[in-house]
């Protein structure tokens, strides 16, 4: 019910230039949850579609799958977000500069759109088109407010809008998507906490140490786009699992993304 107007409402009252650059952002930042998330999709509304009769069951694997897919799209995140310039200039050229700070913008919200796109899971699982149908007319109604807000204020404030609403809008989501079968939010926030946790602190302390740790300073000036981006994700991606590990004071992830890869490589056997 939302689609594009935020684009309209860009394109209105910036021109086609502003806007170009905003499509580009959206389409990379949308890029890792499309990826992920369609091919899970069909699994786990088989899976749940069996459970729900079993309670105690579908809650233990909605969780489990919730929180796999989060510890990979938080760190995603993390990269897109501070790469988000070197990555734009990569794949579009300098002329496309602006469209890194909208990537910026957006970046942060990939984490929650992760969550919150695993609603849908529930309320087609458990039959219940009637309740997910209302919950997208009161989420559309959130944000397009929300764009209307931001969108006099340029791409850059649209893409922050976009993040806010996603953050504002994933925990009603599930609580209210996960009713039917009382799903407890509590459990499932104790399982997730830790990735977003950590995707905060590996940030600030990226953020801090590349403006003033001047031999990590000197190194990213002089290294190219390429070898620049590889620096930031294995860097960041290694603090992140570190930082997870010791908040979860356990290899709990490490041994659900492995769950992962074996059963999507069972699947393309098969």
């Amino acid at each position: 019910m939302t689609r594009n107007i935020d684009k309209v409402l860009l394109g209105k009252l910036h021109g086609s230039e502003l806007l170009g650059n905003y499509d580009r952002a959206i389409h990379l930042s949308s890029m890792p949850a499309n990826q992920l998330l369609a091919p899970l999709h069909r699994v786990a509304l088989a899976t749940l579609s069996r459970l729900k009769n079993d309670k105690e069951r579908f809650a233990a694997y909605y969780t489990k799958a919730v929180s796999t897919i989060t510890f990979l799209g938080t760190i995603l995140a993390v990269i897109l977000t501070l790469s988000a310039q070197d990555l734009i200039l990569l794949l579009l050229g300098p002329e496309w500069v602006e469209a890194g700070k909208v990537v910026m913008a957006l970046g942060p919200g990939i984490a929650a759109k992760f969550v919150y796109e695993t609603h849908s899971w529930l309320h087609l699982s458990l039959g219940t088109p009637g309740r997910w149908l209302r919950w997208n007319i009161f989420a559309s109604i959130l944000t397009i407010t929300a764009f209307i807000i931001a969108a006099p204020f340029g791409a850059v404030a649209m893409g922050i809008a976009y993040s806010a609403r996603t953050y504002a809008i994933v925990i009603p989501a599930l609580w209210y998507a996960g009713q039917p079968i009382q799903l407890s939010l509590k459990v499932l926030i104790s399982f997730i906490w830790a990735y977003f946790a950590a995707a905060i602190s590996v940030c600030f302390f990226w953020l801090y140490l590349s403006a003033y740790w001047l031999p990590l300073n000197g190194l990213l000036t002089r290294v190219g786009t390429i070898n620049k981006i590889l620096i930031i994700s294995c860097t960041v991606s290694f603090l992140y699992l570190v930082v997870v590990i010791i908040l979860q004071r356990g290899l709990r992830s490490i041994r659900e993304i492995l769950s992962l890869i074996r059963l999507i490589l069972d699947r393309k056997e098969s």
